[in-house]
Parts: C-alpha cells; structure tokens; sequence
C-alpha cells in the first residue's frame, strides 16, 4: 500500500494487550482508581478510548472524561468518534 492512500476497510483485529487493556480499565472502575495510557500509533485505542469514555458519561450522572493530545490535528479525529 503506497502511503497516503489511506487503509482497507475490515474487521478490526482483537489483541492480547488490548483484552489485558480492558481488564486494567475495568479493575480501576472497581478500585475507584484513574487510568492513563502511553501507546504507539495505529494500534486501534482511539476507537477503545471514545468509547470507555463515551459509555460512562451517558450512563454515569456528574461522570467527567478528558481526552489530549499534543496536537489538535491528533485530538479532533478522536473527539469526532466521542461526538
């Protein structure tokens, strides 16, 4: 694939760190705790990240998520999945 023509439309592929992810996440909700996550490009978080944000902000009342980036170019495209 030449770069810049964008990626192929498929099923999104389910990773071990991704599923160790989701049980990190789900331990901090019951221990009351916060998370953070430090990752590398193109692994699919973004799609993760909105909705383990979106989720508890519809069913949670007061429920507040912050999402950032270095860059408004990086942060925009994540805050369209949320929106």
């Amino acid at each position: 694939m030449a770069a810049g023509s964008g990626r192929l439309e498929a099923f999104p592929s389910f990773h071990a760190k991704q599923y160790e992810f989701f049980h990190y996440i789900e331990l901090c909700e019951v221990l009351k705790k916060d998370a953070i996550l430090l990752k590398a490009r193109g692994l699919g978080f973004s799609e993760m990240m909105a909705v383990l944000g979106v989720r508890p902000y519809i069913t949670t009342r007061n429920f507040r998520c912050l999402y950032t980036a270095f860059s408004d170019l990086k942060l925009d495209p994540l805050l369209d999945k949320c929106w």
